[in-house]
C-alpha cells in the first residue's frame, strides 16, 4: 500500500534507532496477510490500484503463490508493469480504473504516481509528500468490478480484494455491488483524516464493511504527519464473518 511503500521518515528514524531493516518490518506486515490468506484458503487476489505492482511483489515475497489480477488505469505505469506480468504466469493485469459506473473518468496523475487518484489531493497529503502534487489530468476507462467479475473470477474461487485507490474506495465498493458476498478477505487503506477532497475516511468505510459482513483482523499504521505525530491513514485487513 502506498503509505507503507513510501516508508515515512518517522519509520526510517525508528528503524535506524533500533538498527532494524525496514524490509523486515514490511515482511512482518505481509506475513500476517499471508497467514490470513492461507487460513481463508485464498486462491485469487484482486489487486485494485496496482501502480507498478509493488503490492504483488510484497505479497509474493511473503509466500502467496496463487492467481493475481491487477487493475491499474495509468497507461505509462501499466506499461512499466507489463514485463513483470510476463514473468509471472499466475499474474495478469487490466488497464482499467474501477468505480461505481462504466465510462471514462478524469484521473489526476501525481509526480510520484502512487498518490494518483480520481480525486484531488488535500492539504494533509500535499503538505507532507511533495510527490503528491498533480502533474497532469488524463481521461481513463472505468468499469464496475461487478461487470468484469465473471471474466476474472473463476467459479468457486476464494477471493481476496485489495483496495488502494486514494480516497475513492466507496466507488469501488459501489461497483462491486452484491458480489461482495463472494469476497473472503479485504485489504484496504483507510484515511483517519480526509487526504483527498471528497475522499472516504475510516469513519464511513469501516461501518460499511462491517455491515457487509467483515470483521477486522489487523490494523497497521501507515502515513504519519511528522510535525504532529498524527497517524493519517491505516491499513486494515478484514475477514468475512462465518
Amino acid at each position: 500500500m502506498t503509505a507503507r511503500l513510501r516508508a515515512t521518515s518517522v519509520a526510517k528514524q525508528v528503524a535506524n534507532r533500533f538498527n532494524v531493516e525496514l524490509s523486515r518490518l514490511d515482511l512482518t506486515h505481509a506475513a500476517r496477510r499471508q497467514a490470513a490468506m492461507r487460513s481463508a484458503g485464498i486462491d485469487l487476489l484482486l489487486d485494485v490500484g496496482a501502480n507498478r505492482g509493488q503490492y504483488v511483489s510484497w505479497i509474493r515475497r511473503a509466500g502467496y503463490g496463487g492467481r493475481i489480477v491487477s487493475f491499474e488505469p495509468i497507461p505509462s505505469v501499466m506499461a512499466d508493469m507489463r514485463s513483470r506480468l510476463s514473468a509471472d504466469p499466475s499474474w495478469s493485469g487490466m488497464e482499467l480504473a474501477l468505480g461505481a459506473a462504466a465510462g471514462t473518468v478524469d484521473f489526476h496523475v501525481t509526480a510520484d504516481t502512487v498518490t494518483s487518484s480520481t480525486l484531488l489531493p488535500g492539504v494533509h497529503l500535499t503538505g507532507q509528500i511533495p510527490g503528491a502534487s498533480v502533474v497532469e489530468t488524463i481521461s481513463v476507462e472505468v468499469t464496475r468490478l461487478e461487470d468484469v467479475w465473471a471474466q476474472v473470477v473463476p467459479a468457486g474461487s476464494r477471493t481476496m480484494l485489495k483496495v488502494d485507490v486514494q480516497g475513492a474506495e466507496h466507488a469501488v465498493l459501489d461497483g462491486l455491488a452484491d458480489r461482495i458476498i463472494e469476497v473472503a478477505l479485504v485489504d484496504i487503506e483507510m484515511a483517519l483524516v480526509p487526504l483527498y477532497i471528497g475522499g472516504s475516511t475510516i469513519y464511513d468505510l469501516l461501518p460499511r464493511l462491517h455491515e457487509a459482513g467483515f470483521d477486522v483482523v489487523s490494523i497497521d499504521s501507515g502515513f504519519v504527519d511528522t510535525s504532529s505525530g498524527q497517524v493519517l491513514d491505516v491499513d486494515l485487513l478484514l475477514r468475512r464473518r462465518t
